[in-house]
């Protein structure tokens, strides 16, 4: 068989051959490039090292043994320093020789031995290399040195065969019977022998670089072509001086519009240097950058069927490291090892690495992340993995990683019920970035519903709640109620809950709902209380229902959750219902369902301003802003209306400027916007505006069949608009609609409102007009709170809130708190 050497150092890669055209020569009108070989550039950045390896030299002419060891990073010049010290040492008479070790000969015996007495034999000192045993070729060698000073330099001697290590430790203990120096040029990293002399090269500096180019140039160089020659090429002499031969044969300028190929030239150099590595050192190197750190020496070396000492020869080498699990030392040399694979080569070794993790049972983290590169493997522990990591990116906020992972998972073959579990994450992560591919999965897995574990159905039709249009979602859990044959109460309320958002007709044929239970249990108490809510009827029996299901809704129904702490909200029960969603918040972003703990935080933020804690609600609303766009009327409702609260007409103005939405939208966040533009109006006593405003929001909550006026009360605040327009008997007729609406909820909240507007609309035209502040304080007084409670809740100076007290009670005709609160307690009709 024929040897050949292929070394593995930059500065002896095999030259690339394949060039640019001539055509790519310098632009019309410029000079041609002129360029000079490497002969005539000096060793840059190496002044002090080579003085040092001449010392020793000279030390060795007069009879001063010794070792040397030279190492940097691949490419950074230690051959060339070694071809340097035997050339010096030739000059000055000495016997002096070179061996060069490659991975291509490791299997030749004392293959370092013969290139040695090869040397000194042609340069007139015969040495015989076939010595019988160890002891006489060292014999030999000491032997010329008794009468001619030795220097022997052997390039990366990790590559050397068994025989020839053997022969370098023996003759690194001789070197004190005659006159030796033994030089040894290594990878970085690599330890010396102790009182030997050591000389470590660097990489280039960005200087050092721009001194290289500027000695093969004649001609200006521009600074961003040095900058980026330092970084393409790392600092490396060897791979600088590829790169630029190529430049000097394909004629071009050192110029910013050839930094392209400057790069890619570089790249070109890195792979043609992994390309002269044997084989079997190419395939561990592979393992070692599929494996990406993951997997230790054990496993790698199983995964390329490899050896300990190949391992070590590429940790030597500088192309691995162990830190301590082996990996590839430069991304760069990762993506060339690679880049001659082709993608299923390298998807099978990625998927026989997540194989041997998994028999080696490390953590889902490792087996996640290879299985990422792999093609399905059939083992159920495969999607199991990508899940569970899955879920730990999405609890971090890594949701485009968690994506990722589960996009992957569904590629294994499982059952039903796992791709529907997956499918359901999936959409939780989806919902934050693509609602409509986060809706499109639900709908999937709702409709598979006889396939898949009730439960899974149950929370797929609860995201669908909150991912998707009313009307959609009402259909498909519809669907699948009528499918299943047997109705099932938990997934009746979820479409219950979803057809009270819908308003009249539907554009499709929906199949009709069974009728929930008198004695609900579960999700269906808060369907119950929800209807009551609504309907504005009821209180004590909804806040009851509302309670029982908040306390026991830890079920991962989060839709369901949402609209029983909305419920308790509305019943007026503000401090548990804000606990509940809080909590609901919570469990959330623990879920990594970060667009449920938005909505949460934002009917946080609208019951905040209901109870006037108007800079409490501000901060729900930074929250709920960075997951919900602003695109949407739900939130710019809640922006205006902190921005109102807070005294900011002109950014409230602006934040509410928004087009109507699809029909799809129009629902209750589209009758907030609505709602909060005509308290604006009021704001900036435009009554006329206000009217148009809350009628809209009004006919909105009609076709929903949504009659409390606890959601939003449209009924008085029109009242009053019609009052401020001169409508007077419209207004009085509606003032009588508002108090019988309130009277019949309850609610002390709705009361105290309508009462205080109810009092607004039926004065004469001599009242003084009440602000949207007035109000709140007004509010507030009558609840109970004090002039210092109000202060702190409102973000006000406690002075501020006398002073529009005052203004309040002049405006209703009222002598103080007392009859303010017995207006509220005992509201007028007239």
């Amino acid at each position: 068989m024929q040897s050949h050497t292929i070394t593995p150092t930059v500065e002896r890669v095999v030259r690339v051959t394949v060039l640019d055209p001539p055509g790519a020569a310098a632009a019309p009108g410029e000079r041609t490039p002129r360029w000079t070989g490497r002969e005539s550039c000096a060793l840059v950045e190496r002044g002090t090292q080579l003085e040092r390896l001449h010392q020793a030299v000279t030390a060795l002419l007069f009879g001063r043994s010794g070792t040397v060891l030279v190492t940097g990073p691949r490419g950074s010049g230690v051959s060339t320093l070694l071809r340097e010290m035997v050339t010096h040492g030739r000059e000055l008479g000495l016997a002096a020789a070179t061996a060069r070790c490659s991975p291509a000969e490791r299997g030749l015996r004392y293959g370092v031995v013969s290139q040695f007495a090869a040397g000194l034999t042609a340069a007139g000192f015969p040495v015989r290399a076939d010595a019988s045993g160890l002891p006489g070729l060292c014999a030999e060698f000491v032997g010329l040195a008794s009468t001619h000073p030795l220097l022997l330099a052997v390039d990366d001697p990790h590559w050397a065969d068994e025989d020839s290590r053997a022969w370098l430790a023996a003759m690194t203990s001789r070197v004190r019977q005659a006159p030796i120096l033994l030089v040894t040029g290594a990878p970085a990293g690599t330890a010396g022998e102790r009182g030997g002399i050591h000389v470590e090269l660097r990489p280039l500096s960005t200087r050092g670089v721009g001194e290289l180019v500027t000695s093969r140039y004649r001609g200006p160089v521009a600074p961003t072509f040095i900058e980026r020659a330092a970084a393409a090429s790392k600092g490396s002499p060897a791979v600088l001086h590829q790169v630029l031969d190529r430049f000097s044969v394909g004629r071009l300028h050192p110029s910013p519009e050839h930094l392209p190929r400057l790069e890619r030239y570089a790249h070109d150099v890195e792979s043609a240097l992994l390309a002269g590595l044997p084989p079997d050192v190419l395939a561990l190197l592979r393992a070692v950058a599929v494996a990406a750190g993951h997997l230790d020496s054990e496993l790698v070396l199983r995964l390329a069927d490899g050896s300990e000492s190949t391992l070590d020869a590429l940790v030597r080498l500088g192309l691995v490291v162990r830190d301590p699990r082996p990996r590839v030392a430069d991304p760069a040399v990762a993506s060339a090892a690679l880049a001659a694979l082709d993608v299923a080569e390298r998807a099978r070794l990625a998927g026989r690495a997540a194989a041997l993790a998994n028999r080696a049972a490390l953590p889902a983290r490792t087996k996640a992340e290879l299985l990422l590169a792999a093609p399905p493997v059939g083992e159920p522990w495969a999607p199991e993995a990508l899940s569970v990591v899955a879920a730990a990116h999405r609890a971090a906020g890594r949701h485009a990683d968690a994506a990722a992972l589960l996009r992957r998972a569904l590629r294994e073959p499982c059952s039903a019920d796992v791709q529907a579990r997956l499918l359901v994450e999936l959409a939780g992560v989806e919902a934050a970035v693509d609602v409509a591919a986060a809706a499109r999965r639900l709908q999937r897995v709702v409709l598979s519903s006889s396939e898949v574990a009730p439960d899974t159905v149950l929370v797929a039709a609860d995201r669908l709640l909150l991912h998707t249009d009313p009307a959609t979602a009402h259909r498909v859990i519809a669907t699948a109620v009528a499918r299943s044959g047997e109705p099932d109460d938990a997934l009746t309320a979820l479409g219950t809950l979803a057809e009270s958002h819908c308003g009249g007709e539907q554009a499709l044929p929906v199949p009709t709902l069974p009728a929930l239970p008198e004695e609900p249990a579960g999700v269906a108490r808060t369907a119950v209380a929800w209807r009551l809510v609504t309907a504005g009827r009821d209180r004590t029996r909804a806040r009851d229902l509302a309670r029982s299901a908040v306390c026991g809704g830890r079920d991962g129904l989060f839709g369901a959750r949402l609209h029983a702490c909305r419920a308790l909200l509305y019943c007026d029960d503000l401090a548990e219902g804000g606990a509940a969603l809080d909590e609901l918040a919570a469990d959330a972003r623990r879920a990594g369902v970060p667009a449920v703990a938005a909505l949460a935080l934002g009917e946080r933020c609208w019951h905040d301003l209901r109870a006037g804690n108007a800079a409490r609600a501000e901060e729900h609303l930074e929250q709920v802003l960075a997951e919900l766009p602003r695109s949407r009327a739900w939130p710019r409702a809640l922006e205006g209306a902190v921005h109102l609260a807070r005294g900011r007409t002109a950014e409230a103005e602006s934040a509410l400027r928004a087009e109507p939405p699809d029909e799809a939208e129009r629902g209750f966040g589209w009758a907030c916007l609505l709602f909060v533009r005509g308290m604006l109006a009021v704001e900036v006593a435009d009554p006329h505006t206000a009217l148009r405003h809350f009628a809209e929001a009004g006919r909105v909550l009609t076709t929903l069949r949504w009659t409390n006026p606890a959601l939003l009360p449209w009924q008085i605040l029109t009242a009053a608009a019609q009052h401020a327009t001169g409508d007077r008997e419209a207004a009085a007729a509606s003032v009588r609609r508002a108090v019988r609406l309130a009277r019949r909820w309850g609610g002390p909240v709705v009361l105290a409102q309508t009462s205080l507007w109810a009092a607004r609309a039926s004065e004469g035209d001599g009242t003084p007009a009440l602000t949207g502040e007035d109000n709140r304080i007004a509010a507030l007084v009558a609840a109970g709170r004090s002039n210092a409670e109000i202060a702190n809740l409102l973000g006000l100076r406690r002075r501020t809130v006398e002073s529009r007290l005052t203004g309040v009670y002049r405006a209703l005709g009222l002598a103080g708190r007392e009859q303010l609160a017995r207006l509220v307690n005992g509201t007028r009709e007239d």
